[in-house]
């Protein structure tokens, strides 16, 4: 019998080559003819001899255009008929018993004159040596397993070690090269199913985190990505911003309503630390101090060193989308309070927030002590020694044993029920012993945290719970790692473990239902049923932290 078969790499930023191979099985000589048929979702033109195209792809990108190229050998040539191409060989050619007989081609995605040559280039090139080109990608994907898989035993790659390598496959399958002046740098998308027009702050240091894993340099170009547009928009109050989202062509354009919780720092730590690349440290760092200067310039509206999420304008929702958690529970009575022109606070300080803020200290004092400024991490640690004293008393209610949001005013009310804004403390190392210990308890329970996949974003046993509630109750993975590593650092490492391995068993697409589901925004927390969007980037970057070998060096370096 004839066996059909096809592979695709990619050969240069904008360009994915395919070969498509025939195999006869039979015993005897069959007469095969190559051909090719595809359509698009515009209509096609002869580009060049052995190519078609198609432009007209946005009014707002005019000159991208899709190209697909075929191997000159093999002497085709298209034919185009509106949306739909047909590319054949002239003629038909006998295939012996057991051999095979392949066919390459190309298809490059480019936004400009440049782009378009560029791609020219890397089809002729892929098209001299096709299986050099297809051994380099081989070789490149084997690299990233060992970094993210280390050693398979006998009996098979384990549950982790199969997680670890999905989790490395879905960060690379939402990797976009750079575009022009909207994306100077390589990144990656949130998901290529529900946010694939454009890389957003609070997925990209998470990315970041987990890309550093297996390949630093691409965990580098998430950072500059964003870091680019710091600042871009015009007016004081967006000096050293850092803007929500950066729009992928053709939705070109930032969101400067809001930004995103600060992580940057601990993402820019986790990529040092792997790489080395005292350069790239230097070239971010001053960035990094801007950005986090920005939040008490702008979002501290009584000046008390406890900082708000906010927005440009007064605007609830921004507010939400600034806290990363678009519909939680703890902001559903928030009104805003006007700082200045284009900058506004929510009427209560949220524990997370400043939690992130005295972990970008501790960082920022950890960097400055790698770039040989002593006088600058003395100053940050101090700072952080500050706001630990601010914020323990603030934000952890003694009654309830947990941490809360607070309403603005000495005697602000607690906020909420419990969510997962309390789980940021113990990951950060803010909280106190006595403090952790007391958090570790609800964290245990399974009527609140501990359900069947484990650490929900909302206590289950809150009137405010909803399962399947986006940020009312499902379990999101970059949370749930908060609240692991949170045990882990204050000693309670078993209860870090037996947490992760319930994770892992029950959740959907990882050891429960089909294998080869993708990863997902969040989890039914009694179920493990995938919830929202697919192939979700953070999702799988928080898994490699959990699962791949070494993925231990981001507790070393907070220290």
């Amino acid at each position: 019998g004839l066996r059909a078969s096809s592979e695709r790499i990619f050969v240069g930023r904008r360009t994915a080559a395919a070969r498509a191979c025939l195999a006869n099985e039979g015993r005897a000589p069959l007469a095969v003819r190559l051909g090719f048929e595809g359509a698009a979702a515009v209509p096609l033109r002869r580009h060049a001899k052995g190519a078609v195209a198609a432009a007209d792809l946005s009014p707002k990108a005019p000159d991208a255009q899709v190209v697909v190229r075929f191997q000159p050998s093999l002497g085709v040539q298209p034919q185009v008929a509106g949306r739909q191409y047909a590319a054949a060989a002239a003629e038909a050619r006998d295939l012996r018993p057991s051999e095979r007989l392949c066919a390459h081609y190309t298809v490059a995605f480019t936004l400009n004159a440049s782009e378009h040559e560029a791609a020219r280039r890397e089809s002729e090139s892929f098209f001299r040596a096709p299986e050099e080109h297809f051994l380099a990608s081989q070789e490149r994907w084997e690299g990233y397993l060992r970094r993210v898989v280390g050693e398979v035993g006998p009996a098979g790659a384990s549950l982790r070690q199969r997680i670890a390598a999905k989790a490395a496959c879905t960060l690379v399958l939402n990797w976009r090269s750079a575009a022009g002046a909207a994306l100077l740098h390589d990144g990656c998308t949130p998901s290529i199913t529900g946010f694939s027009n454009g890389i957003w702050s609070w997925d990209s240091w998470k990315h970041a985190a987990g890309l550093a894993i297996f390949d630093p340099g691409l965990a580098a170009s998430q950072v500059r990505a964003m870091l680019d547009h710091q600042g871009r928009r015009s007016g004081a109050a967006f000096v050293g911003m850092v803007p929500d989202k950066v729009g992928l062509p053709p939705d070109v354009g930032d969101a400067w309503g809001n930004t995103k919780p600060p992580l940057a720092a601990w993402a820019v730590s986790l990529v040092h630390a792997r790489s080395k690349d005292d350069a790239f440290l230097r070239e971010v760092f001053p960035k990094l101090e801007m950005y986090h200067r920005w939040w008490y310039r702008w979002r501290d509206h009584d000046r008390n060193g406890l900082c708000e999420f906010g927005s440009a304008g007064n605007n609830t929702l921004e507010m939400r989308w600034e806290s990363g958690m678009d519909n939680a529970a703890r902001f559903d009575n928030t009104s805003m309070l006007r700082n200045a022109d284009q900058a506004w606070s929510a009427d209560q300080e949220s524990v997370d927030l400043n939690a992130f803020l005295f972990l970008e200290k501790r960082t920022l004092a950890d960097l400055a002590g790698r770039l040989g400024d002593a006088s600058a991490a003395a100053a940050y640690e101090a700072e952080a020694d500050d706001l630990r004293r601010l914020a323990r008393e603030r934000f952890f209610d003694e009654r309830r044993g947990y941490f809360f949001d607070r309403r603005l005013g000495a005697d602000g009310d607690f906020v909420g029920p419990m969510g997962c804004e309390g789980f940021a403390p113990l990951w950060t190392g803010l909280a106190s012993e006595p403090q952790a210990a007391r958090v570790r308890r609800h964290l245990l329970d399974p009527a609140k945290f501990r359900t069947r996949v484990p650490f929900p974003c909302v206590a289950a046993d809150a009137p405010q719970f909803s399962a399947s509630g986006y940020w009312r109750g499902p379990v999101w993975l970059d949370q749930a790692y908060f609240a692991v590593a949170g045990l882990r650092r204050y000693g309670y490492a078993g209860d870090a473990e037996g947490a992760v391995s319930d994770l892992l068993r029950s959740a959907e697409g990882l050891g429960a239902g089909d294998p080869a589901a993708p990863f997902t925004e969040n989890y039914h927390p009694h179920t493990g049923r995938r919830q929202g969007a697919e192939w979700f980037g953070w999702s799988a970057a928080h898994l490699l932290l959990l699962t791949a070998p070494g993925s231990e060096h981001e507790r070393r370096v907070q220290g």
